[in-house]
C-alpha cells in the first residue's frame, strides 16, 4: 500500500526560506526565526489561514556583540488555523551598524499554504 505524505505538523522558517512556499496541515505550528534584531515581523490580517500567537520576541545575543550590531534573533509563533494561504512578511532597513540594507536585503516573505 503506498504511503501518503502528510504536511508537517510543525515548521521553522528562516532567512533561507525567503520567497518560498511552506505547506502545512491545519493546526500546525509555524515558527519564524530571523537572525538579526533589525527584522520587524508584520502583523497578519485577522481571519486568515494562519494566526499569530502573541507578539514577536526579540532576543538580543548575550555577550560578544558590539552594541548596534543587531546580534540576536526575532522569533514569531503562528498556528495554521484554516485551509487557505497566508503570507508571512518581515522588513528591515538597517543591515549593520549605520549601514542601510541593499534593496534585495530589506524584505522577507514566505507563503504558508494550509491544507485540511
Amino acid at each position: 500500500m503506498p504511503s501518503t505524505l502528510l504536511p508537517p505538523a510543525a515548521v521553522t522558517l528562516s532567512e533561507a526560506d525567503n520567497g518560498r512556499t511552506a505547506a502545512v496541515g491545519r493546526g500546525a505550528e509555524v515558527t519564524v526565526v530571523l537572525h538579526t534584531t533589525y527584522w520587524s515581523l508584520s502583523a497578519l490580517p485577522s481571519g486568515g489561514a494562519v494566526e499569530g500567537l502573541g507578539s514577536p520576541v526579540v532576543a538580543p545575543a548575550a555577550g560578544g556583540c558590539v552594541p548596534g550590531q543587531g546580534c540576536g534573533t526575532v522569533t514569531g509563533h503562528y498556528r495554521a488555523r484554516s485551509s487557505g494561504r497566508s503570507v508571512l512578511v518581515a522588513h528591515r532597513s538597517i543591515c549593520g551598524e549605520a549601514r542601510a540594507c541593499l534593496p534585495d536585503q530589506r524584505d522577507w516573505q514566505v507563503t504558508v499554504t494550509v491544507s485540511p
